[in-house]
């Protein structure tokens, strides 16, 4: 019995918390970097509040998090939205060559009065992937 378990244990971790995930993937500064120096030269954008890349964690270990808030500095809500598709097309212009293929993104726009504006607001929605953001602008990913 408990080499069963020993097996299935093993067989689990094997599966979602063990390897799968190339190196380049799990090089959370290089991607974060990327993702800063894409964004800081938009126009209009004022401040980068924890915009970065991770992977989640042991049983998630083939999953990505892009997230964080890109402060404007203006409440003009034309200029925002425009900033907001900047920035989508600056995250997936950074992410190309990124091998994660289930990577979510979780990042927003913030006008200078503190209003936020969403990946929804340009069409998309659910859970927004990095696969998403390619299609949305006609980015083939490199993975």
């Amino acid at each position: 019995m408990r080499r069963q378990i020993a097996v299935g244990l093993a067989a689990t971790l094997a599966l979602f918390g063990c390897g799968g995930v190339p190196d380049e993937a799990k090089d959370s500064e290089r991607w974060t970097t990327a993702l800063q120096e894409a964004i800081e030269p938009l126009p209009h954008v004022a401040n980068l509040v924890d915009v970065g890349y991770s992977l989640q964690g042991p049983f998630n270990s083939n999953q990505a998090w892009i997230g964080g808030a890109v402060w404007s500095d203006t409440d003009d809500e034309a200029v925002n939205l425009s900033l907001l598709d900047d920035v989508g097309r600056a995250v997936a212009n950074a992410m190309v060559e990124n091998p994660i293929a289930d990577s979510w993104v979780r990042i927003k726009v913030v006008s200078a009065s503190g209003d936020g504006f969403e990946l929804s607001e340009l069409g998309l929605t659910g859970t927004v992937t990095l696969d998403d953001l390619a299609v949305h602008y006609d980015i083939p990913r490199q993975k």
